[in-house]
């Protein structure tokens, strides 16, 4: 339904392009004067409307399951519906609203500060994590540079097979680093791109929703919220990943 409204359009706009030039070129002397008036526009180019893209992301209010309009709401699972999501997908849901009537009773604002609250949080033990983790990294280098001067002192003291002992010890240490640091940096790129992403959505709370309806900021906010909670869910992981890591390096490995 959209590709044909958009083909539609792109064709009244050719046929009113072509009928414009066709009246230059019947009225000469009309020609130069909007000639001598659109000095300032002569270097413009002329788009496509499939080439336009408008500088404030549009927000659907259609269904992307079903592509019928969002007309109600479940506050048991907090979705705005349509026709046939109630039917599929929420029947034995109960308490179904107009979603009119939440999204009059919504108030956006407050919606968008406890959005933004919870993403500055998240940026916050995000960065956090990083510090961190770039911190291991420089540890881990300075204990590997430690037990490589350790090394060469004990070896000036002890025999040849000090020698063999310190090839060893050397190369695990290495590998157990490149480990470490591998393992740590791959963590900071995907912690990095969620940092990215979670930027986008504050931006989108600023630039997008304010010239937005009140329907389309309602569905923006319900969006980035959810995608905000992904990024909570990623975190309390990341979270319970390190307290085990931690508990284990505590019993000392058993």
């Amino acid at each position: 339904m959209s590709l044909s409204k958009d083909k539609s359009n792109e064709n009244a706009f050719e046929k009113a392009l072509k009928a414009y030039l066709g009246l230059l070129q019947s009225r000469p002397v009309l020609t130069k004067a909007i000639t001598r008036r659109s000095k300032g526009t002569r270097d413009h180019k002329i788009i496509g409307i499939k080439s336009y893209k408008p500088s404030v992301q549009v927000i659907e209010t259609q269904c992307d399951k079903h592509g019928q309009q969002l007309i109600l709401y479940c506050p048991s699972h907090l979705m705005p519906c349509c026709d046939e999501c109630i039917s599929n997908s929420h029947s034995k849901c109960t308490g179904i609203k107009s979603l009119a009537s939440v999204v009059e009773k919504t108030k956006i604002e407050k919606s968008k500060e406890s959005v933004e609250k919870e993403i500055n949080s998240i940026l916050q033990l995000l960065g956090k994590i990083v510090n961190d983790k770039s911190q291991n990294i420089k540890r881990g280098e300075q204990e590997y540079e430690s037990i490589k001067e350790f090394i060469v002192k004990i070896r000036n003291e002890i025999d040849k097979h000090l020698t063999h002992l310190e090839k060893k010890i050397c190369n695990e240490a290495d590998t157990i680093l490149n480990e470490e640091k591998s393992k740590a940096t791959d963590l900071i790129t995907e912690i990095e791109e969620k940092q990215k992403n979670l930027k986008k959505m504050q931006d989108q709370l600023h630039t997008v929703i304010p010239h937005a309806s009140k329907l389309q900021s309602f569905l923006g906010v319900h969006q980035i919220e959810q995608q905000v909670h992904q990024c909570q869910r990623y975190i309390d992981d990341l979270e319970q990943r390190r307290q085990g890591k931690r508990i284990y390096h505590q019993n000392g490995g058993k």
